[in-house]
């Protein structure tokens, strides 16, 4: 069975934390599971040419890293959740 992974953002509108250099009116945020003790996937079924990274090196280090920001379907319900909640608490505060 295959496992359906997903990059979660949101994109926020703020023209003040902008520079002249970008002519978005945005700033995009990724959400990511940090610190993953497993991957959700096995990395040669995640990463292409998985074989093919050296063992040792930053270069693994980083592939490995941006494979375990994937999110499951429950983590991203539950981020789903935690925005809806937090969002609610932050539109009170600003009233």
């Amino acid at each position: 069975m295959r496992m359906k992974l997903y990059h979660a953002f949101s994109l926020i509108d703020s023209s003040r934390l902008l520079s002249g250099q970008n002519s978005e009116t945005f700033v995009k945020v990724d959400w990511v599971c940090y610190l993953r003790d497993e991957p959700l996937v096995p990395y040669h079924q995640l990463i292409e040419n998985y074989q093919g990274l050296s063992e040792t090196g930053k270069k693994k280090l980083w592939v490995l890293r941006r494979a375990n920001y994937f999110l499951s379907e429950r983590e991203v319900d539950e981020l789903k959740l935690y925005l809806e909640k937090n969002i609610l608490f932050w539109s009170r505060w600003k009233k």
